[in-house]
């Protein structure tokens, strides 16, 4: 076998072993919003996968910092596709609900609406879960007489989502 498809496959084996530990540490619940104990999931085994490969280079010296570099990369970015395509999206999706609810029976754009209504919002608990959020990441806060404002943070926050609506012509409603 050439060397250099020993050492893709080499390359692919470990982006395999690693991406394996990282679904193994969504197990772990130490982080209540999932977007970011995702995220925070992938830095923490990315840094561990860049020791473990120096200490693999220092002995072996099978791969250059080109490699690992390239190595890293490869994982993060497709770790972090996937993750935010994906799980993000069935964490979060109405999208995704309707279609499980959907899939049990045959229902009318009212029942839709209703088991939406009843099973999404009130037993999931969706808005108290979203705006739980929105106070532990910082964009919004609770005041004295109750009623929640934005930070500077949510500012920013708006404002940078309002450039995105206008830069990919998303044309988002929510957003006027």
């Amino acid at each position: 076998m050439n060397k250099t498809i020993k050492k893709i496959l080499i390359i692919l084996l470990i982006e395999i072993i690693f991406t394996c530990i990282y679904l193994l540490t969504f197990k772990i619940n130490f982080i209540k919003i999932f977007f970011y104990k995702g995220i925070i999931n992938l830095i923490i085994i990315s840094i561990i996968f860049i020791v473990l490969l120096l200490i693999f280079k220092k002995y072996k010296n099978y791969f250059d910092i080109k490699d690992i570099i390239i190595i890293i990369l490869l994982f993060f970015l497709t770790n972090i596709f996937i993750f935010g395509m994906i799980p993000t999206t069935i964490d979060r999706s109405i999208s995704v609900f309707m279609l499980n609810s959907i899939s049990k029976e045959e229902l009318s754009k009212n029942d839709i609406e209703n088991i939406f209504i009843d099973k999404y919002v009130y037993k999931n608990k969706a808005f108290e879960k979203r705006i739980n959020e929105q106070i532990a990441t910082g964009t919004i806060k609770k005041n004295i007489k109750g009623k929640y404002t934005l930070t500077k943070k949510g500012r920013l926050f708006l404002k940078l989502f309002k450039i995105f609506n206008k830069m990919y012509n998303i044309n988002s409603k929510l957003l006027k």
